[in-house]
């Protein structure tokens, strides 16, 4: 029989999923209780590999978090579970709501008045993915400059560190549009611009168009950096080498593809 705790590190993007899986698991498992911790995926990842953290899992929106920061010292593997793509959210109240779409909102972005957003790509993947959304879109509608007009409309303040801070932004009036995943709009009741599938991400086997976009972000020490390039959006789970209860961590692994089957 599982007891003690089990401490889950996870993306943000994941919590309602989680939310409902883990009350599932615990109820099966009534000697064990599981303990979450949502944030941006590349921060966690630091904070495992630093030694701030202790986990027994790692949930990540980004596999190459895992195979970068925490593979092979800190994690044997990433085991891949589940796909998303990349969407414009809104709400009813945004400016130009009722124009926008698939084909112009690159060009309602900049416009006056509008306030928009994303996360930040030094902590979470669904910051640095809409950077290259934006690079993508570049080579897509063949606006050569577009993706640096883009974010010099963009204020710095709305650079928010997870983005799910991006969701109260939109609810609250302050963003007229964020960069989010598609299950995170669907899960919130969000209006959405959903993109082509040549620049939203969501497809493994237009990894080789994605390539094209570039960021660099920080890296698991001080002062180093990491150069990612466009990839579908995979997420993975890691067990931690240092995991405190590695037996309920198997299990919960063994029981996981079924609960996000809705993902």
């Amino acid at each position: 029989m599982l007891r003690g705790e089990l401490l889950v590190l996870h993306a943000g993007s994941l919590s309602a999923p989680l939310e409902r899986f883990c009350a599932e698991f615990e109820a099966l498992h009534p000697g064990l209780r599981v303990r979450r911790v949502a944030g941006g995926s590349a921060a966690l990842a630091r904070d495992i590999a630093s030694g701030r953290a202790v986990a027994d899992l790692f949930l990540s929106a980004d596999i190459e978090v895992i195979e970068q920061v925490l593979v092979p010292e800190h994690a044997e593997r990433a085991v891949p579970f589940a796909g998303n793509e990349m969407v414009l959210c809104h709400t009813d109240a945004g400016r130009h709501a009722d124009r926008i779409g698939p084909d112009n909102w690159f060009r309602v972005l900049p416009e006056s008045g509008v306030a928009w957003g994303h996360s930040d790509p030094d902590q979470d993947p669904c910051g640095y993915r809409a950077l290259m959304v934006l690079q993508l879109a570049e080579i897509f509608h063949d606006e050569p400059g577009l993706a640096a007009r883009l974010l010099a409309s963009r204020r710095p303040e709305n650079v928010l560190p997870r983005a799910s801070d991006l969701v109260a932004r939109l609810l609250d009036g302050s963003l007229d549009y964020a960069w989010e995943y598609r299950s995170v709009a669907v899960q919130r009741g969000l209006r959405f611009v959903a993109l082509d599938p040549r620049v939203n991400l969501g497809d493994p086997r237009l990894n080789e168009v994605y390539a094209q976009a570039v960021v660099r972000t920080a890296g698991a020490r001080s002062g180093e950096t990491i150069e990612r390039r466009g990839a579908a959006c995979v997420y993975a789970l890691a067990l931690c080498r240092r995991a405190p209860n590695p037996a309920a961590a198997r299990a919960f692994i063994l029981h996981l593809r079924p609960g996000f089957a809705g993902l």
